[in-house]
């Protein structure tokens, strides 16, 4: 119950909704064992988790940048057989933003 993965979030739907309801996917605080919430950025993330790191990022992040985003993160994670990291995820948001500023 309180293993290295239980309380890492990754797929899209249940990374969605950990975001919006923690207690849906925790049912008690993960600092009362010695552990924090996490998320895991990989193939199988989905775009809400996109949106809430590059929000934390203090990042704006539209629709069609997000779809864009998750598919180079998919592709990447994929590409490297590990999840990424909130600093990997934006430097591929940064080289997006500048090659559609570029274009």
């Amino acid at each position: 119950v309180t293993g290295p993965g239980a309380f890492r979030h990754e797929s899209g739907v249940h990374a969605a909704a950990a975001i919006k309801e923690p207690r849906a996917f925790e049912p008690f605080d993960p600092k009362a064992v010695g552990q924090e919430s996490s998320f895991v950025v990989g193939k199988h993330s989905g775009l809400r988790l996109l949106e809430h790191i590059m929000g934390l990022q203090k990042e704006g992040l539209n629709q069609v940048e997000g779809r864009m985003l998750l598919r180079r993160v998919r592709m990447e994670a994929v590409r490297l057989k590990r999840p990424l990291s909130t600093p990997e995820v934006s430097r591929l948001f940064q080289r997006l933003t500048v090659m559609d500023t570029a274009s």
